[in-house]
């Protein structure tokens, strides 16, 4: 029984490792779709602010949607990947 046991520690320890490195690819895809919108919604917030004022409505709608691209995320770090 003890014989068995090694090789299925080690299975799931390569199954676990693997988890881990999609898991940090997912999260870094998601925190770059996050960035790359959030810079596109600060250039259409810059254009309305330049065309109606930094204080118009519109602006500070647009301001508050931008925000809530960012504002649901885990501020944790990701996963260390496996060996570092």
């Amino acid at each position: 029984l003890l014989s068995e046991a090694g090789p299925l520690i080690e299975a799931a320890h390569a199954e676990r490792e693997k988890a881990a490195e999609v898991l940090a690819a997912k999260v870094a895809a998601e925190q770059k779709l996050r960035s790359d919108n959030y810079t596109a919604a600060t250039g259409a917030v810059s254009t309305v602010e330049g065309l109606l004022g930094k204080s118009h409505g519109l602006t500070e709608k647009l301001r508050g949607l931008r925000a809530s691209l960012i504002g649901s995320q885990n501020t944790a770090a990701p996963p260390a990947k496996p060996g570092a």
